[in-house]
């Protein structure tokens, strides 16, 4: 028999009664798993339900409880940092972004993959995306979906204005300004409210200025020249129309809505929107792009996505894998890509068209083509202090020179040690820091 909770009983359980060590078995004696993941939609949940159901059809000793969380990240991370800190073994299987993947590692979160997966599935794996699921040389998650950013863009005006899709971001600015204005519509739209997504936009145009995150020993630093220019490109594209101010407090959610109802030219999002463009107000008038270079620099789109993570606390352990191993399946791979607009993370597994997009078959190229944000452990701390100083220079609180010296006198005081130590889950996993 399955059991159902809503959020706040569930989080009641994790906290009085799932500690370190309570077992769990349904009235059917079965071993029962919880897999935890953030609701990014009704398909999210529907797809996996299903996929669910037929794990538990194939292991009958087995029964699997799926606990949704909210789609916000922060919120997620911050429910997995109370039951993590507490070494609760309620989660069992869960999808965990990937910026997550190095914090949660070294604080021991993780069970490492081992021999738990199979080689066919480990090789057939997108190199990237394992990489990315890959903390001091130990493979400590399963790639479930990858995601890179891109560029989207109108088919139907760039041919009415007789223009080509940009070469550069500095042209995307110009056709932006210039459609905008006989349109009546908003040029460029992407994401600069502070959260993530920030950091995201701002390391795309930091890389296209040819700068480089330095992680060392010593702490984290950014290259003065290089971040500066990418901020005051970033004011520039609102300072000469590309983009409305609107974006200051856009995160995916208010882009999308924008562009989707053909109230944009152009937005920089996940590969993901996609698969929203055939129900949506352009449908069949839209085409999408590698992120276009800047300052002559090579493209440099963000790499993402989720992984399957085991909680090394877990009491049923070979299990887990099992439900891992399952979802890894070429098909069931297949099913998630087509139902939620997601890569598949198999190279082997084909990527699915969508209808009213041009483009589609050259995403596996794109993906290629991401770079992922810093690998560390103290990947979170740095974003929050780049959140706090983009968005203040964004808005003009502060000078984007200053906001860069602010940034980078915080950064050097973030300390990168070979090795986490004993004291690092309490010191690094502590929900109060969250926010």
């Amino acid at each position: 028999m399955h059991r159902v909770w809503t959020l706040w009983a569930l989080s009641a359980v994790l906290l009085s009664v799932c500690g370190t060590g309570c077992g769990r078995s349904d009235l059917e004696g079965k071993t029962t798993l919880v897999m935890s993941y953030g609701k990014m939609s009704p398909e999210h949940a529907e797809t996996l339900s299903q996929l669910v159901q037929q794990f538990e059809k194939n292991n009958p000793g087995i029964a699997v409880v799926l606990h949704p969380l909210a789609p916000v990240t922060d919120q997620q991370r911050h429910f997995y940092l109370q039951s993590f800190t507490a070494r609760s073994s309620f989660i069992d299987v869960f999808e965990l972004d990937v910026i997550w993947t190095a914090e949660l590692a070294a604080a021991g979160v993780l069970e490492p993959v081992g021999d738990n997966i199979g080689k066919p599935v480990l090789t057939d794996l997108h190199p990237a995306s394992l990489a990315a699921a890959t903390y001091s040389g130990t493979l400590v998650a399963i790639p479930a979906y990858p995601a890179v950013s891109m560029l989207y863009y109108r088919t139907d005006l760039l041919e009415k204005y007789k223009l080509q899709p940009p070469t550069s971001l500095e042209e995307m600015a110009e056709q932006a300004i210039r459609i905008r204005g006989d349109e009546k519509i908003r040029g460029f739209v992407w994401q600069a409210d502070m959260y993530e997504g920030l950091v995201c936009n701002f390391l795309e145009y930091y890389r296209g200025m040819g700068g480089v995150v330095q992680i060392t020993e010593k702490g984290v630093a950014l290259d003065a020249d290089s971040a500066v220019a990418a901020l005051e490109f970033m004011k520039k594209l609102v300072a000469d129309g590309a983009s409305s101010e609107d974006v200051f407090g856009y995160r995916e959610l208010e882009s999308r809505e924008v562009f989707l109802s053909g109230n944009a030219v152009f937005t920089r999002d996940w590969d993901d929107l996609a698969a929203y463009v055939a129900d949506s107000e352009v449908n069949g008038k839209v085409g999408f792009m590698p992120l276009p270079p800047l300052a002559g620099n090579p493209t440099a789109p963000t790499l993402g996505g989720w992984h399957y993570g085991v909680n090394h606390a877990s009491l049923y352990k070979a299990e887990a894998w099992k439900l891992v191993s399952f979802l890894s399946l070429p098909e069931n791979q297949q099913k998630l890509a087509r139902k939620l607009g997601r890569f598949p993370a198999r190279n082997s597994v084909a990527i699915p068209a969508f209808e009213g997009v041009q483009g589609t078959g050259h995403r596996r190229e794109l993906l290629s083509a991401g770079v992922p944000r810093p690998a560390s452990p103290y990947y979170h701390q740095l974003s929050m202090i780049l959140q706090e100083h983009l968005g203040s220079a964004l808005t003009g609180l502060e000078t984007p020179v200053n906001a860069v010296k602010a940034a980078n006198e915080k950064l050097k005081e973030i300390k990168l040690p070979e090795t986490a130590g004993p004291d690092f889950p309490k010191t690094l996993l502590n929900p109060s820091t969250v926010y």
